[in-house]
Order: structure tokens, then sequence, then C-alpha cells
């Protein structure tokens, strides 16, 4: 069973993957989403106090029903740099690699099983709900 936490973890290990050792990116001249030089953006993104499981996967209490966000600090103190290797600048390409973390396949694997859980609580939630307003009319359900 998964939790929010797990996804959370994977979606990290994921956006560090593309920034060492890279993964294919077609978007950047040497086809790669590797960015990595002296290893401080990787180093400063993993031990991030914004980039904790707690803080990059949480529910949203602001929507009704079931929203999820994914958030990550690119830029993290000591590594500010990051966001202009995240999204590019006039004079060099992006490297998006917390966007190519989320398309990794382990990620979404463990996405889809998470959400997948998700979906059957709601939808036994609603029969539940479903069941009992018809009861309370007085109708027998089986």
């Amino acid at each position: 069973m998964k939790t929010l936490q797990d996804v959370a973890k994977s979606f990290k290990k994921a956006a560090g993957k593309a920034i060492y050792p890279g993964m294919p990116y077609s978007g950047y001249k040497t086809g790669s989403s590797k960015a990595f030089k002296t290893g401080n953006l990787l180093s400063k993104f993993v031990t991030s106090p914004l980039n904790t499981p707690n803080s990059i996967g949480r529910k949203n209490k602001v929507t009704k029903g079931w929203k999820y966000d994914f958030i990550l600090e690119v830029g993290p103190n000591g590594a500010e740099y990051g966001k202009y290797v995240h999204y590019g600048t006039s004079k060099m390409r992006k490297r998006p690699f917390a966007e190519i973390g989320a398309d990794d396949k382990e990620f979404n694997k463990v996405l889809d099983e998470f959400l997948g859980q998700e979906v059957d609580e709601v939808v036994m939630e609603e029969l539940g709900t479903m069941d009992a307003q018809f009861r309370s009319a007085g109708f027998e359900v089986s």
C-alpha cells in the first residue's frame, strides 16, 4: 500500500536522477537532462528542508474532493541558480529536472498505485453513502 509520502519520495528521487546522472531529454543540446558539474545543485536539492516528503506531497485542503500538490524547490538555498537550470534563460535552454522526474516510469508506477487506492476509497465511501440513503428511504439494498 503506497502512501502520499511514498509518492513524494519517489518524485524527489526521480527529479534528483534527472540532475545526475541525467535522463534522456531532447530539449537540450547534449540530449540529456544532466545538470551536474560540482555536485552542489544535487546536494542542496536533496538536502533542502523544503524538499522533504512532507513538504513535497500534500493533500490540498482548499479544494473539495481530493487534489494533491507536488512542489519541489528547484533553487534551494546555496544553489539558487537551480531555477535558471530548470527554467532556462535567454542564453541557456532549460533542463526541467522536476518535469522530467514527473515523467519517470518508476515515479508514475508509485503514483498510479497510490491514486488507485485513493479512488477505491472514494468509491467505497460514496457507495456507503448511497446505501445509507436508500435504506433511510425504505429500500432494501443487497
